[in-house]
């Protein structure tokens, strides 16, 4: 079955880049994208073809670019037939109304349309939420409009995100969770830091990580990623000798990190889903997380890591807590709950997935 992917945009580096890759790895499909950093998706790419559509306002402004995808994937026709149209990302479903037959792998609804539309006024100036507002008035109808007229299947990446795409779309949905590549990760050592690696955007709460550890000099932070924030990281941590900033990383440094830190952290905003507690667990590591979203799909509280209120004092509390000694204690049900979600997993839910639809087909 001839399969394309449709992914917004190659831009910034995150989880629901590795996973649209993934995805495209399994299915032998090609990906199409409005907007390509090949610097940053060198590594990760690999033998995966990423052809991308254009996107001329990428550079110039984020959020005008992600708009422009929205219109480049609906006026886009492929160079040739595919037998099934996966999209991945919220701008390219709107392809989905000349692409048939399709499924929306749904990493997230529009956060800024959603749930996050509050948390993004209450961080911006009274420009921003006005821009804020009109972009939701004015895009809700669109994006409801492309969903329920014109998305065939909607296949979740976790239990949060099933539960909002019914809440704001009325439509159920399947779950497939993203896969953990256990062979790929290794432990090495218990090491004197404690590691995140993201995009750096305030949904992180990049700065509440930074402010935590800027007031426990003892305690070291290693912080990987790129994204809007990272002249801010870059700067903060330049005041501190327990803050080290290493910008975007390579997957094999990754790993390297991972397999030598102490442990994780990660704090984001009602995460969908959330791969990097995962990747740590893989690696032998237990992660202090935010106890909203998807982190509490994936970690149990006292077994593979540490849910916590996300706040400075409940942060500060969770680090100097967690001793080697401890740590040492998690590290096999850390191991043990990265392999409940195998890369085998997914790979059997897909061609589950694509087998029904041949079936459907005939």
């Amino acid at each position: 079955m001839k399969t394309a992917i449709f992914f917004d945009s190659f831009i910034h580096g995150g989880g629901a880049e590795k996973l649209a890759l993934e995805l495209a790895r399994l299915l032998n499909a090609d990906i199409y994208t409005s907007g390509y950093n090949s610097g940053l998706y060198g590594d990760w790419a690999g033998k995966v073809e990423i052809k991308d559509i254009g996107n001329f306002f990428a550079g110039i402004s984020p959020k005008l670019g992600f708009v422009e995808s929205a219109f480049r994937f609906a006026l886009f026709r492929p160079e040739k037939k595919y037998d099934l149209y996966i999209f991945s990302g919220f701008f390219s479903i709107f392809a989905a109304m000349r692409l048939k037959p399709n499924i929306w792998y749904c990493c997230q609804p529009n956060r800024t349309i959603y749930d996050l539309k509050e948390f993004q006024e209450k961080r911006s100036n009274t420009l921003g939420k006005l821009l804020i507002k009109f972009y939701a008035f004015f895009w809700k109808p669109f994006d409801q409009w492309a969903v329920k007229k014109h998305v065939g299947k909607i296949i979740s990446i976790s239990e949060t995100v099933r539960k909002r795409v019914k809440k704001y779309y009325g439509r159920e949905s399947g779950i497939i969770y993203p896969p953990i590549d256990t062979k790929k990760y290794f432990f090495e050592r218990f090491g004197d830091f404690f590691f995140f690696s993201g995009r750096l955007i305030p949904e992180k709460r990049t700065g509440l990580l930074l402010e935590a550890f800027s007031e426990m000099p003892e305690k070291k932070i290693v912080v990987a990623g790129t994204g809007p924030l990272k002249g801010k990281v870059e700067s903060f941590a330049g005041k501190f000798g327990n803050i080290s900033f290493l910008g975007r990383v390579s997957e094999k440094k990754l790993k390297s990190l991972l397999a030598n830190c102490l442990a994780s952290v990660y704090l984001p905003v009602q995460e969908d889903f959330g791969m990097f507690p995962l990747e740590a667990n893989a690696s032998g590591k237990a992660c202090i997380a935010a106890e909203e979203g998807g982190c509490t799909e994936t970690v149990i509280d006292g077994k593979n890591g540490f849910l916590i209120k996300p706040n400075k004092r409940e942060l500060v509390k969770a680090v100097n807590a967690l001793s080697e000694e401890k740590a040492k204690k998690m590290k096999y049900s850390c191991l043990l709950q990265a392999k409940k979600f195998g890369k085998e997993k997914f790979v059997a839910a897909w061609k589950d997935e694509v087998a029904l639809l041949c079936q459907e087909k005939k």
